[in-house]
């Protein structure tokens, strides 16, 4: 074994992998050079600090206060207005096997994030080096692979939404598994790599699997399988992918309940063509174009869709230009399993029902292309290893084929959509850039100069890498870190949480929230920057924000939507009152949004007005008035005082008699549980403004009872005559069921452990 591990690690049998990862390093940091140069910190992009650093923050914060008191973090209640933590950050980070590893170390999440770009990207470089020396090919070639691999468009352009480079880091892992099965029959490493891709990217894991039977049966018939062998494999195989699936139940299963209900999925509907010429035109060239240089930036395909925009096809000029070797293989069974392998991938690409599929049934995206780009890496290696000497004639018409296209395209868009060429000289230029590494590859190749390539391309990403850090810049640390310590007190080391605690006795036995303007006090850092504070609040920018809240989105006169569909920020007075908004910090009066108000204080950290709304009411409170769904018109006043309901059990349990109104008093709050007591004069409904949930379970006096869904997407709680005490439980829908299933997948796959030990056994493995 020590003669093994010594041969695995000398530099003599493993050079060109030692090289991938030197490689590899100057890549990643000239991505993140211009940065430095300016003193600042790498960011991929704005979600950065948008979503994923809070959302690191309170995940963390969250998985260890509930660990530390024995629980599961399921539900937080510094999420916009309260949510499923469990299910909703599944898609940020919470089951990231890249953010377990970093949460015993108290950082900054800057330094976090730079030490996991780093080790990110290696990883998806080393994964992939590995997946290709498996299946045989040489290791100058891996090399040449998993540089490609780790420095392409969606590895570089993605270090802006981590979650997704997580999962493309692991992606060769999953194919890996199935060469694993299919040339040994070991199926433990396949179902490891569906558990690790599920947890870490279930949202891309869903397009991975709907395209796996593709690269499945390309790979069959590539080894010669079969039909009958190949049907047997793939049934076997299905079962094995299921075994991954139920062990990852009790995440899973919470997480589809919790994201069907969101609006988007569906939303897409089924169209058979872009509107858009320009999209038809990006994709013919966003394989030969490094075009993480210019998405979002000005550039001539741009057109308003966001998910469109993301064409992260390219991987290097040396890729594009070898692929159409395979088209002319002496071995026909390659030649034309490759050329179905691109008729149909290309399908998806350009059919948008087909792309919508792959994004979970919501509108088209091309988020998929990471494995339109580990294809391309596999055919690109393949040539290179089988073809001792390439068809140059064909390299040269490859070569003037993809200029052609690459400029004809440029020019066509900038023609139909009259636009000035001087506005796009940046752009113009990186094509330019782009197809004179064309005509470098295509000399070296043809004069057999295989031994400078790698060079070369190290040479062609870094400068892409470059290209994109320059565009992205990054961000000042020391004012990032004053803009999450403004409301911090250091006089008396104490959170701005605690000092409004502490404003009165009554605080520390309620809920509340507190309205903060976004530019002066949180320095358009993020709407999520309450959660640094661990203060309840009023905005937030969240793409899997409580799926409840979407029947309360639009009202009021100050709209509660800002610019992008999940981007919150309530600032209309009526519904600040609505949501139990106690304290409002402002620098001047003018910013504060209550309808009646009192300063409490004026000089908070020397400069920061504390007001208290006159018009609070706690979180939990009974009403007089109801009023049906399609009489409601909307106004927000008239959430204060009324119950917005067409259920006839509402109807006949409320007390409608005025001045009965009653509030809960004696409220505490941690995790996953809620308390209070609410004295009625008559049983009836009790509103709490937190957006509904299933996985509420409400005992009232010790009776388990049925809560409602009201005021357009809140909690209803039907509550006795006298004194109530209400304890609320929450624990995800789905959550029991998927711990079933995971208990049942982990027993077959101790099954399918102890049959390969004893196959391994008994073959002497």
């Amino acid at each position: 074994m020590l003669n093994s591990l010594r041969k695995r690690l000398s530099f003599s049998d493993n050079k060109y992998f030692y090289l991938l990862i030197l490689f590899m390093l100057i890549s990643i940091t000239t991505m993140m050079l211009p940065a430095w140069l300016e003193g600042k910190f790498f960011l991929g992009g704005g979600d950065i600090k948008t979503q994923w650093d809070p959302f690191y923050y309170l995940n963390r914060q969250e998985t260890i206060s509930a660990l530390k008191d024995g629980k599961l973090p399921f539900y937080s209640w510094i999420l916009f207005l309260g949510t499923n933590l469990w299910s909703s950050k599944a898609s940020y980070g919470l089951f990231d096997i890249y953010n377990l590893f970093t949460y015993p170390f108290h950082t900054d999440y800057l330094h976090v994030y730079l030490v996991l770009c780093y080790l990110k990207m290696l990883v998806a470089a080393m994964l992939c080096y590995v997946y290709l020396e498996y299946i045989g090919i040489r290791k100058e070639y891996c090399m040449l692979g998993g540089l490609c691999f780790g420095m392409s468009s969606f590895g570089v352009y993605f270090t802006s939404e981590f979650g997704f480079l997580s999962f493309y880091s692991l992606l060769p892992l999953y194919f890996l598994g199935i060469e694993m099965f299919l040339k040994e029959r070991k199926r433990i490493p396949f179902i490891i790599s569906v558990i690790l891709l599920f947890l870490t990217n279930y949202y891309l894991f869903f397009s991975i699997t709907l395209l796996s039977p593709v690269y499945f049966i390309y790979r069959c018939v590539n080894i010669r399988r079969e039909f009958k062998t190949m049907v047997l494999n793939a049934l076997e195989m299905v079962g094995l992918y299921l075994i991954g699936f139920l062990i990852c139940g009790v995440m899973i299963l919470p997480v589809f309940s919790f994201i069907t209900q969101n609006q988007r999925v569906g939303a897409g509907g089924l169209v058979y063509t872009y509107n858009n010429l320009k999209i038809y035109l990006h994709l013919l060239t966003a394989s030969l174009i490094p075009n993480q240089t210019y998405i979002f930036g000005n550039n001539v395909y741009t057109f308003d869709n966001h998910n469109l925009k993301e064409l992260c096809f390219f991987s290097s000029s040396c890729v594009t230009l070898l692929i159409p070797q395979a088209f002319c293989d002496t071995d026909k069974r390659f030649r034309f399993s490759t050329v179905v392998l691109f008729l149909v991938t290309g399908l998806f690409m350009y059919l948008p029902f087909m792309a919508s599929a792959l994004n979970g049934f919501s509108e088209p995206s091309f988020r998929f292309s990471m494995f339109c780009i580990f294809i391309n890496i596999l055919v690109f290696v393949s040539v290179l290893d089988r073809n001792k000497h390439l068809n140059t004639k064909l390299l040269i018409v490859t070569f003037v084929a993809e200029a052609i296209v690459i400029y004809a395209c440029f020019f066509g868009v900038a023609a139909v959509e009259n636009l000035e060429i001087s506005s796009y000289k940046k752009q113009l230029a990186w094509i330019s850039v782009c197809c004179l590494f064309l005509l470098v590859y295509s000399v070296l190749l043809s004069r057999g100069l295989r031994h400078v390539v790698k060079y070369i391309m190290l040479v062609e990403v870094s400068l892409y890498a470059i290209s994109f850090g320059y565009r992205v810049k990054g961000t000042d640390l020391v004012s990032y870190e004053y803009a999450r310590s403004v409301l911090n007190d250091y006089r008396s080391y104490e959170t701005v949480k605690d000092y409004l605690d502490g404003l009165e006795e009554e605080n520390r036995k309620s809920f509340y929230r507190t309205y903060v303007p976004y530019g002066s006090l949180y320095w358009y850092t993020t709407r999520n920057m309450n959660i640094y504070y661990d203060l309840p609040g009023v905005m937030t920018y969240d793409s899997t924000y409580e799926p409840s809240f979407d029947g309360f989105r639009y009202l009021g006169n100050i709209p509660t939507v800002q610019d992008i569909d999940w981007e919150f920020s309530v600032e209309d007075p009526d519904l600040l009152d609505f949501l139990n908004v106690k304290y409002a910090l402002a620098l001047s009066e003018d910013e504060i949004p209550f309808n009646s108000y009192s300063i409490v204080q004026s000089d908070y950290r020397w400069s920061i007005i504390i007001a208290e709304n006159n018009n609070y009411v706690s979180l939990g409170r009974t009403c007089s008035g109801l009023i049906s769904k399609e009489s409601y018109d909307g106004d927000p006043k008239k959430l204060m005082d009324n119950i917005i309901s067409d259920d006839p059990e509402i109807a006949d349990m409320l007390d409608r008699t005025p001045g009965n109104e009653a509030e809960m008093h004696d409220i505490y709050y941690d995790h996953n549980h809620m308390e209070g007591v609410i004295d009625c004069p008559e049983s009836t409904v009790m509103l709490m403004t937190i957006p509904y949930d299933e996985g509420w379970k409400v005992l009232v006096n010790g009776e388990e009872v049925k809560t409602y869904n009201i005021n357009r997407g809140f909690l209803g709680i039907p509550v006795q005559k006298g004194r109530n005490t209400v304890d609320m439980y929450f624990i995800p829908p789905g959550f029991k069921t998927g711990a079933v299933l995971t208990a049942i997948g982990s027993a077959m796959f101790l099954v399918v452990l102890f049959a390969e030990i004893r196959r391994s056994h008994k073959t002497g493995l």
